[in-house]
């Protein structure tokens, strides 16, 4: 994709949202198409009550919160919602460059398990940047009221990362 430094601009790797909080031991961002429910999870696993959106006149940034399992520290980040890592706006820029460059131990990417083709673009694009990618199937209840199945495991072959599903509301 041709994605660098010099492409993006040559300072985006000395802002200081590129580093690990202190006594973190794993970074993990949460990317996904916007209104999939990535702020939700955020908030779930770190207590916040985060509150965000991609429209004209809202701010639009990265959302960190802390998490404690098993004796480790996460430092999680929400990015906005994008469609694609072919930035066509701010907020897509973003999460973008936090994708390429953000040097996370993790990406989960979040997809609408109702219109889940339309989300596994941009799951494609993040895995030709890091290995270290976990699809997370959410709004797994509303594709049922629309007879929608997916199957996790045939879904985890075929794109070789772990699927895991959210029932959290």
């Amino acid at each position: 994709m041709g994605l660098t430094s010099s492409s993006t601009g040559s300072k985006i790797m000395e802002q200081d949202v590129f580093e690990k909080a202190i006594g973190c031991d794993y970074t993990i961002c949460f990317a996904g198409n916007p209104n999939v429910g990535k702020t939700s999870i955020f908030n779930n696993l770190t207590g916040m009550h985060q509150h965000t959106g991609n429209w004209p006149g809202k701010t639009v940034a990265n959302a960190y919160g802390m998490c404690n399992y098993e004796d480790k520290n996460f430092l999680l980040v929400d990015l906005p919602g994008t469609y694609s890592l072919m930035s066509n706006s701010v907020e897509e820029e973003i999460a973008r460059n936090y994708i390429c460059f953000g040097n996370s131990d993790l990406c989960v990417v979040v997809a609408d398990a109702t219109s889940l083709e339309r989300n596994l673009n941009l799951v494609l694009q993040v895995l030709e940047m890091t290995p270290n990618v976990v699809l997370c199937v959410n709004l797994l209840d509303e594709a049922k009221k629309k007879s929608i199945k997916v199957d996790l495991d045939k879904l985890s072959k075929l794109l070789n990362i772990p699927v895991v599903r959210n029932d959290c509301k």
